[in-house]
């Protein structure tokens, strides 16, 4: 678990690893709202981009999704020693993984 007593904004979050060892971040909002900057808690430094939104246009969703790939910050959050911010839909939930550690060179 990273946080389930946020009962304030009715937001519920977890990781998961997958098949590969990689870790997988849901983030899950019961509120009719969306939330524009919402900080998580992560593991690692890095880059990290969502993989699957909910309230993505494409399922009917109203298109509040993270398009841009999103760098862990040096800022303590849920526990763990960094954090990212994140656009949280509404009524919807979104998973998001790290894509790397580094910032790539072209």
């Amino acid at each position: 678990w990273i946080d389930v007593n946020n009962s304030s904004q009715c937001v519920l979050s977890f990781s998961r690893t997958d098949c590969k060892g990689n870790s997988l971040y849901v983030v899950m909002n019961a509120e009719v709202n969306p939330y524009e900057e919402y900080r998580v808690g992560v593991d690692n430094p890095g880059f990290y981009a969502e993989v699957f939104n909910t309230d993505d246009r494409d399922f009917g969703g109203s298109g509040v999704v993270n398009e841009k790939v999103f760098t862990a910050e040096e800022i303590p959050f849920h526990g763990r020693k960094y954090s990212v911010v994140l656009r949280l839909p509404p009524l919807g939930g979104i998973i998001f993984k790290r894509l790397y550690a580094r910032k790539r060179t072209i």
